[in-house]
């Protein structure tokens, strides 16, 4: 096994950890804008009103 193979071997696995990642944020983050939006019963909850 040669060094570069060492230091980029993971290289896929922490691509793929790091979108799964990402995603699971993004959609968690989601819910939580719409859960507030419902409570509030508001047409905007960031910005002017």
């Amino acid at each position: 096994m040669t060094i570069f193979s060492k230091v980029f071997g993971l290289q896929g696995a922490a691509v793929f950890a790091s979108m799964v990642a990402y995603l699971t944020a993004q959609f968690i983050d989601v819910k939580i804008f719409h859960f507030w939006k419902r409570l509030t019963k508001r047409e905007k909850i960031f910005g002017s009103q």
